[in-house]
């Protein structure tokens, strides 16, 4: 859809643009959270605020012509980032749907451009970046940090607000705080909440606001005791470290109730920090916290919440910063669940419980790690190239030790013996057992064929009769996105059912990517979505692409690599071999545990060697 919006006040966004209900509907009580109502009346507040009083301001459809509302426009926001209550998937998180939305904000508000960032979840960083006029991050070519970014504007903020009052000090602080919450967005890709805190004694004036609200609600009958004693527990948080963080849902999907916790302190949250901000503006001050909205989702209604500590990130070493950083993102992607109902959880008390329940396994993985691999060689993998069938065993095998989903393409049937039902046969018989049928939903797959200039147009073949291979194996519906230097957007092939010359043509007529050869891409469009992590995402290479130190991502857990080769040739499975052991060689120090993720080649990891 292409929009044009006339006579409309140009906007910058604010984290506060988006305040966070203690009742979902005043009306109707009891009523569930609906972030698409949060951004419709921020749409209608901001997005058609009149550049003249008196006009107002218009959208429409530029194609029909047909004029657009508030709601419309809500709908456009909200479609790419809004979770699926059944499913608790994001099936409109396509790059047209975040196309649409970040067109729509382009026109509308400040610094946000079309090129920074192509989703809308992460549209404040692309803001931020707009703001300060820093460029995009770009895997090999703009490399966010620690050191040249986190732990700089850490000080920065930090020298600033130590200077104190001057008629220039609070613009001056809004922007080292758009400093601040940049470089962390651009380095870590946290998907949270974050709120930014000067120190230990910020966040003990928030626990005191906290308490203020929770304990005046309490005594209206607004909220439980047991509410009341999981804001004394978040209260009694001492934020002496890098972070501290909470869990306030167990996912995305889970609505939250009028006054729960989980309303109360995200409430709590943004009426401290607005007060802070306001009060430093009177007395010409920087101010002293800030929210970090990392993710627009998140900051509408959020699963977790992250407290930093600025004055322990100006202080500790970069990698401790790395470190902290790196275990949040890991354990916001591995979903971490809700200990217990009756009191807060924070993610680091919950590791450690889950972590002592599972001592054993732990042991065993401390002492594997305290040993170093060897390099990957040649000959670690078969001596022939294995046939497809083998790559299929591997695959399926895979599949079935990943977990069942709400939904997906990939159905399977299943039959079970039961009294519970009259057998077919002789339904007068109790002693002979019925059959049912039942559905289970397996992981979906989607296809990465790699379609770099170093694959052959025999080698891109054999990818695709290995793909029309598994869609009869597995009778199903795969997602298909090729990949080079560029990735092509996903497509669904309805291959399901499809005779080999009918799946041949749907695939010849996918669009196809072609140049270099970056798997970064990859990783970050399999991490921007939860429903896509959930995907076995099935990458069929050469391996013609190795990491280095300037990549920075997170490999997702759910990926594995497929070897494409031309099979007609007698030196295309030892060429394979070869990338295959740099590419593993490559990737070990950023995942331990790439040596699982290759199948179909014989491979089962390298021995260990004494330390």
């Amino acid at each position: 859809m292409a929009i044009t919006v006339s006579g409309q006040t140009p906007h910058r966004l604010s984290a506060h643009d988006f305040p966070p209900p203690l009742v979902a509907n005043p009306a109707e009580p009891g009523a569930e959270y609906d972030p698409q109502v949060a951004l419709s009346a921020f749409a209608g507040e901001h997005l058609l605020r009149p550049l003249v009083p008196g006009i107002p301001a218009h959208a429409v459809d530029s194609i029909s012509g047909a004029p657009l509302t508030a709601e419309d426009l809500g709908k456009i926001l909200a479609t790419p980032i809004i979770v699926e209550l059944y499913t608790k998937t994001t099936s409109g998180d396509t790059p047209e749907n975040n196309a649409a939305a970040l067109d729509l904000l382009t026109q509308t508000t400040e610094s946000i451009s079309r090129d920074s960032h192509p989703y809308i979840r992460q549209v404040f960083l692309n803001q931020g970046l707009g703001q300060l006029g820093l460029p995009a991050p770009a895997p090999g070519r703009v490399i966010y940090s620690v050191e040249n970014a986190v732990s700089p504007s850490a000080k920065e903020l930090l020298q600033l607000i130590g200077a104190g009052a001057s008629p220039t000090a609070y613009g001056e602080g809004d922007t080292a705080w758009t400093g601040l919450f940049v470089s962390l967005s651009a380095t870590f890709r946290p998907a949270t909440l974050g709120v930014a805190m000067l120190g230990p004694d910020t966040f003990v004036r928030f626990g005191e606001h906290l308490m203020s609200v929770a304990s005046a609600l309490h005594a209206s009958g607004k909220i439980t005791s047991e509410v009341l004693d999981r804001c004394r527990q978040c209260a009694a948080i001492e934020l002496n470290d890098l972070t501290e963080a909470l869990r306030l849902r167990p996912h995305a999907g889970f609505p939250t109730e009028d006054y729960s916790f989980a309303r109360l302190v995200v409430h709590s949250v943004h009426s401290f920090v607005k007060g802070e901000q306001i009060s430093a503006e009177h007395a010409g001050v920087p101010a002293q916290a800030a929210l970090l909205p990392f993710d627009l989702s998140e900051l509408i209604c959020p699963e977790t919440i992250v407290f930093v500590n600025v004055d322990a990130h100006a202080r500790r070493d970069p990698a401790d910063i790395r470190k902290q950083w790196t275990w949040i993102t890991n354990k916001l992607a591995g979903g971490l669940k809700i200990m217990s109902m009756k009191s807060i959880t924070r993610l680091g008390a919950a590791d450690n419980r889950l972590r002592d329940a599972q001592r054993m396994a732990v042991n065993s993985r401390d002492q594997a790690d305290a040993k170093t691999k060897r390099d990957a060689e040649p000959y670690d993998f078969f001596d022939a190239a294995p046939p497809p069938e083998q790559i299929l065993l591997d695959l399926r095998a895979k599949l079935n030790r990943m977990a069942k989903v709400n939904k997906s393409e990939n159905v399977r049937m299943y039959r079970q013996k039961t009294f519970s039902r009259a057998n077919r046969r002789r339904p007068d018989n109790p002693d002979v057992p019925g059959t049912t049928v039942r559905q289970e939903f397996m992981p979906d797959i989607h296809y990465y064929p790699d379609t770099s200039g170093s694959m052959s147009l025999q080698d891109y073949m054999d990818g695709a009769l290995f793909l029309m291979m598994m869609a009869k194996k597995f009778d199903m519906n795969f997602y298909f996105s090729s990949h080079s230097h560029h990735l092509a957007p996903q497509v669904l092939l309805p291959v399901k059912g499809k005779s080999l010359a009918q799946m041949k043509k749907l695939i010849e007529a996918v669009p196809k990517v072609g140049g270099g050869n970056d798997f970064t891409l990859i990783y970050n469009f399999v991490q921007a979505s939860a429903d896509r992590r959930r995907r076995l995402n099935v990458v069929a290479t050469d391996f013609g692409w190795v990491a280095n130190s300037s990549h920075m991502f997170t490999h997702p857990e759910n990926i594995v690599y497929l070897p494409a080769f031309d099979r007609s040739s007698e030196y295309g499975w030892e060429s394979v071999k070869r990338n295959c052991a740099a590419f593993i060689n490559s990737m070990r120090p950023i995942d331990p545990d790439i040596d699982a993720k290759i199948l179909g080649m014989g491979y089962a990891g390298t021995a260990f060697e004494p330390t």
